[in-house]
């Protein structure tokens, strides 16, 4: 029991401190880009030694890479909490969405803000795109492999778009407007909006 104490004990300060390191470089690229920030700095900002650092991570690209991949997983987690076999509701998945990305806003900015870590945006497309092909394929349409990756490219491909809009003009919507909007969107299909007939 007291072995389990301490081992539990070090897993949360090894959370804590990586913790630590991502604050420091979000903070960090709010004001430098990824390029010039070094191992030194982000150190300095977190207040823990470089020796500490290296013993979480082997450079920065490894701990941007571990802010990515946690965001982004977290982003698609909250996305399948909606999911329900028998009541499918785009809106929900919408809603979920745009909800982490608001709860999240000031991360998805820095990561966005003027190609600042360019590599991102593909990232979460990719993410976007995975959590859609796997859920056309799981329906009743009968698709081929290549018609499931054009429409998982165009939800994706909207998605991206929105919440790029949404927070680089930081357009004042709450989640639950831009999922109703979507949603809509959806309902209606593209060609009924841009034409009256």
């Amino acid at each position: 029991m007291v072995r389990e104490r301490g081992v539990m004990g070090k897993d949360r300060r090894v959370k804590r401190t990586r913790q630590c390191f991502r604050n420091a470089l979000i903070s960090l690229l709010q004001e430098h880009r990824f390029t010039i920030i070094t191992v030194q700095d982000i150190a300095n900002k977190a207040d823990i030694n470089r020796v500490t650092f290296y013993s979480h991570y082997q450079d920065k690209d490894d701990l941007l890479n571990d802010i990515m991949d946690t965001l982004l997983a977290d982003m698609v987690q909250a996305m399948r909490k909606t999911e329900n076999p028998q009541h499918d509701s785009y809106y929900a998945i919408s809603l979920s969405l745009f909800s982490f990305v608001g709860e999240h806003f000031h991360i998805f900015r820095v990561l966005l803000h003027e190609g600042n870590v360019p590599v991102f945006w593909g990232r979460m497309f990719s993410a976007l795109h995975q959590f859609f092909y796997e859920k056309i394929a799981s329906s009743d349409h009968e698709l081929t492999t290549d018609d499931r990756d054009l429409y998982s490219y165009y939800f994706s491909s909207v998605f991206i778009s929105v919440i790029q809009q949404w927070i680089m003009n930081r357009i004042k919507y709450m989640p639950s407007h831009l999922a109703e909007i979507m949603s809509d969107i959806m309902s209606k299909s593209p060609r009924k909006i841009i034409y009256k007939k």
